[in-house]
């Protein structure tokens, strides 16, 4: 029997495939994430022109209005084959934990090399938004509005995955460790990764806080200040 086909060849899967994938990757926030071939977003996209560092491939964004109007946005990408960071750690050698802490280290070399719009990520936005819609908690936003300026500074900002810890670390089986999940991402302030970071070591429970500080800069006073204020606006 004859075959042909054009090329390059794209196959994605149907809406009913997506709805009915039983293989579930995940659902918050209204989001639900399933595998049928590929898995993640524009962000990515953006990291792959601008940086030589491994990102998932994505395949495909698009928007298709369903029931009542409803505007539903699809993402096809792909899945990374591999193990997390957070469940190989206590497998790993004090060697693997050495070549992946290079390795990382020179992905956010790269990161660091995207030029700066002088702009800020969402920081800002949300304290503008917890503080002044929370009239009974005025004379702190008047504490933060005083003395942030001082303590947490830093120019120029720098591109930051800004959620960087170990279940967003994928390990391939060729050694390469892709970063995941880059929702968070953007322009921030030079302390804002490592700060992010140390805030998700949860319970300290082993050394990932001593490789994160091989990894990035650390910058302990200005996390102390990014904990605190992480607290206020999400606990």
């Amino acid at each position: 029997m004859a075959f042909s086909c054009t090329i390059p060849y794209f196959a994605p899967p149907t809406f009913e495939d997506i709805k009915a994938s039983q293989n579930m990757v995940g659902e918050s926030s209204g989001r639900r994430i399933v595998q049928v071939g590929f898995f993640t977003a524009k962000t990515m996209l953006f990291v792959k022109e601008c940086a030589n560092i491994p990102v998932p491939t994505v395949y495909c964004l698009f928007s298709k209005k369903e029931e009542h109007d409803h505007q539903v946005n699809y993402i096809i990408m792909e899945t990374v084959q591999g193990q997390t960071l957070l469940s190989l750690w206590s497998t790993l050698t004090t060697g693997h934990k050495t070549a992946i802490s290079r390795q990382l280290r020179g992905s956010f070399d790269e990161l660091r090399k995207i030029p700066s719009p002088g702009c800020y990520g969402s920081l800002a936005f949300a304290l503008k938004y917890q503080y002044n819609c929370a009239p009974e908690i005025h004379q702190k936003a008047e504490y933060y509005r005083r003395v942030l300026p001082v303590v947490l500074r830093g120019d120029p900002t720098s591109f930051s995955h800004a959620d960087f810890q170990r279940k967003n670390l994928i390990l391939r089986p060729d050694g390469t460790v892709v970063m995941v999940d880059w929702e968070a991402a953007g322009w921030y302030p030079p302390y804002w990764e490592s700060a992010m970071a140390m805030f998700a070591c949860g319970r300290w429970e082993d050394d990932w806080h001593a490789w994160v500080a091989q990894i990035l800069d650390e910058h302990p006073n200005e996390c102390a200040w990014m904990v605190m204020i992480r607290n206020e606006l999400w606990s």
